[in-house]
């Protein structure tokens, strides 16, 4: 079982940023000392089968990411993943590979208030065609309720022939709303829309079954919930349906004759990779990912951040009744991972985030918004109560 002891958790700190950036594992720490001892004693020769610890940096520390990955965290096939590059230059590339409009076909499908970057490199690609955004991008919106239905999007598909790409944010990194992404996914395959997703938030926040649920492509960082740390290589999934195309960028690590002179893409999602991913980096996910291996499932990591933001919601029952604070983040547990997003006016919601980080409280803040996390690997009760009693003083001090 997976604990705080098992992290560097800041000290003197109630860590509850994890959807900005996960604590140190100590087992990342180990493997990152560990590569830099082989570099210092090996040099060059940890390349090969003789690096000390038994992970090449020719293959063995990439292979074991993308095996890990793919069984703990994404529910797909080995040869579907691939450890590389950072999300958005992956989500252009694969963009690049995937968005192929026709003059029936060429509008792109997004939630209302995806991330800025993937918005804008979703601009950049219709534009690239020639296409304004203003006509080509199609925004879901929110109903009343303030959640994003599925039935919308759904709607809009079978209303408009011309749609040909669906580019979701899994689980919204302003709401904290998870999408139902196996049931988005067989519909735009019923209408022969291809199916991609954003997974920043989702990867290490709920289960996730790409496979099974036919996702067409997938994007995500690491160092959210996965916990490799600030920056860390990022990684994609390809559907093995896809990995005859011919890849727009070709490099050396894509082909199966590293050194030879002839272009032949390997039969997997390695076939997108065009360079060595960087082996400190990897040492780190790796870390992380041994991490979660010993924290049972996706399943049992889900139920207790549930349990944990659901107590959050209790103990913040009456500043919710009395409309002070809103949690805008959806209350079920299909639609909710560890986030919980509250949403106050803009000035409260500053003064509200000054006090919190001024009691050693760290969360984020976004626009009139304070994100945060119970992160089921490191956060507790303890730190629900905490911060609930905290917000109690804070906002009953402001009321006046």
């Amino acid at each position: 079982m997976v604990s705080r002891k098992d992290f560097e958790y800041p000290t003197g700190k109630t860590y509850l940023a994890g959807m900005s950036l996960g604590c140190a594992s100590l087992q990342s720490l180990k493997l990152i000392e560990e590569e830099l001892q082989v570099w210092r004693e090996q040099g060059v020769e940890g390349h090969s089968q003789q690096h000390i610890y038994n992970r090449s940096w020719f293959g063995d520390m990439e292979r074991l990411c993308n095996e890990k990955l793919a069984e703990l965290i994404l529910g797909a096939d080995p040869s579907e993943v691939a450890v590389m590059g950072e999300l958005s230059a992956n989500l252009n590339m694969l963009l690049l590979q995937f968005y192929r409009p026709t003059n029936t076909r060429f509008k792109i499908v997004m939630e209302d208030k995806p991330f800025p970057s993937d918005l804008f490199l979703v601009q950049g690609h219709l534009q690239r065609f020639g296409y304004d955004p203003q006509n080509a991008l199609a925004l879901v919106k929110p109903r009343e309720s303030g959640v994003i239905e599925e039935d919308d999007f759904c709607a809009l598909i079978d209303a408009d022939p011309s749609i040909c790409l669906i580019l979701l944010g899994g689980v919204n990194y302003l709401t904290g709303q998870v999408f139902d992404m196996a049931r988005l996914a067989k519909h735009a395959s019923e209408k022969s829309v291809l199916f991609g997703v954003d997974l920043a938030h989702a990867v290490g926040n709920v289960p996730l079954e790409l496979s099974k649920w036919g996702v067409d492509f997938a994007a995500w960082c690491s160092y959210k919930y996965l916990n490799a740390g600030p920056g860390a290589i990022a990684g994609v999934y390809v559907h093995k349906r896809h990995h005859t195309l011919d890849p727009v960028f070709k490099g050396w690590w894509g082909t199966k004759d590293r050194f030879g002179s002839e272009y032949k893409p390997i039969e997997s999602a390695l076939r997108f990779t065009m360079s060595n991913p960087n082996v400190l980096s990897m040492a780190s996910l790796l870390g992380s990912l041994q991490t979660f291996e010993q924290a049972r499932s996706m399943k049992d990591i889900r139920d207790q951040s549930f349990e944990l933001t659901e107590l959050f919601r209790e103990k913040t029952a009456e500043l919710q009744r009395q409309g002070i604070m809103e949690i805008i983040t959806p209350r079920e547990k299909e639609r909710s991972g560890a986030q919980l997003t509250l949403r106050f006016s803009r000035m409260q919601a500053e003064h509200v985030y000054e006090k919190l980080r001024s009691a050693g409280i760290i969360v984020d803040t976004r626009s009139n918004c304070i994100r945060i996390a119970f992160v089921a690997l490191y956060n507790t009760v303890d730190d629900v109560v905490l911060i609930s009693n905290k917000l109690n003083d804070i906002l009953t001090d402001l009321q006046g």
